[in-house]
């Protein structure tokens, strides 16, 4: 009888042993680091033979300069360079209304979120005084935009 209970214990909703589980969890984990040393190790091969560039050696850094520090590998390109209001600091979430091709982003730095057009490449707009914007989601089902306003402790709806 209490081989019987001490079996139930060991055993898995399975029915799977311990032992199994443990040779399969060892088999698989064994799995993933040499995949992860693989991958790793072909990363640093790709480096050595120069499939990547190397960084800018001017003071001023261009477009340009930008993408040719990125892998050569992969297909990203700059499309445009829009100043956005308030300046560069303290960005922070981000939320695409794909049906409308509005991004609203967060700037955090500045209190307000702004309204992005990614069709047109253009702002539509900002909403001010959102004191520490933070996150931000946009329900397109419900025509409204969330936003955290972190320094006022409030959550701060958007009708669009």
């Amino acid at each position: 009888m209490k081989s019987d209970k001490l079996a139930r214990i060991i055993r898995g909703r399975s029915g799977e042993s311990s032992a199994q589980w443990l040779s399969t969890s060892f088999v698989a984990i064994v799995a993933l680091a040499l995949l992860a040393l693989a991958c790793s190790a072909q990363q640093g091969q790709k480096q050595l033979n120069g499939d990547v560039a190397s960084p800018p050696h001017s003071g001023a850094t261009t477009d340009a300069d930008k993408m040719s520090a990125l892998p050569k590998n992969l297909p990203l390109r700059i499309l445009s360079d829009v100043p956005l209001t308030g300046g560069s600091t303290r960005l922070d979430y981000q939320s695409l209304d794909s049906d409308s091709g509005r991004l609203y982003i967060a700037h955090l730095g500045s209190d307000l979120m702004t309204v992005f057009d990614v069709n047109k490449q253009m702002i539509v707009g900002d909403v001010k005084d959102l004191k520490h914007v933070h996150g931000l989601l946009a329900v397109p089902e419900l025509h409204r935009v969330y936003a955290s306003a972190t320094g006022t402790n409030e959550l701060a709806v958007t009708f669009v």
